[in-house]
């Protein structure tokens, strides 16, 4: 489906750039002190951005079967568009590295070490002065692509993991 819009999108947009977002989570909730939910979940979109005229579009889906009916929404909404602004979309160029986004180890979790992780939180908060209201534990691996008219092609995976703690401390107790 990819192909058949960069074709659709050659010939009807001056030029034109397609963004792709896929993500996988995995998550854990706690809510007085025990676990409550596991969770992997993937989700993901494109974007289209076309120039017509220098009338930009924009449109995005979250299916690739629906990214042609994207990429024409986009060149539509481009030639409706007459504020000036479509000056172009950038040239493949060397461009910064960004160290440090990406870490093996995030992607390597499983749903049993953050269970892991859950019960350390709660054991943690196993004290009379300590109530662990809530807790949410979430791993994230993100992956990026961004194409356009002008031969750019750039790739980019990142990792990410945030934990949320809520407790109520009662400083009577101690």
């Amino acid at each position: 489906m990819i192909d058949k819009t960069l074709r659709y999108l050659e010939k009807n947009a001056d030029e034109y750039e397609i963004y792709v977002e896929r993500r996988e989570k995995f998550e854990i909730t706690v809510e007085g002190g025990e676990i409550r939910h596991i969770s992997r979940g993937e989700m993901g979109g494109y974007g289209i951005r076309a120039i017509v005229d220098r009338g930009v579009g924009f449109s995005s889906s979250s299916s690739k079967k629906d990214l042609l009916s994207a990429g024409k929404m986009a060149i539509s909404l481009a030639k409706i568009d007459d504020s000036g602004n479509g000056i172009g979309f950038p040239s493949p160029s060397k461009y910064p590295r960004v160290e440090g986004i990406y870490d093996s180890s995030v992607e390597e979790l499983t749903p049993e070490d953050l269970r892991h992780h859950a019960e350390e939180v709660i054991r943690t908060c196993d004290d009379e002065s300590v109530e662990l209201l809530y807790c949410e534990i979430v791993s994230e691996v993100n992956d990026v692509k961004i194409i356009n008219s002008n031969g750019l092609q750039a790739e980019e995976r990142g990792t990410a993991v945030g934990v949320l703690v809520e407790v109520k401390y009662d400083d009577t107790c101690l």
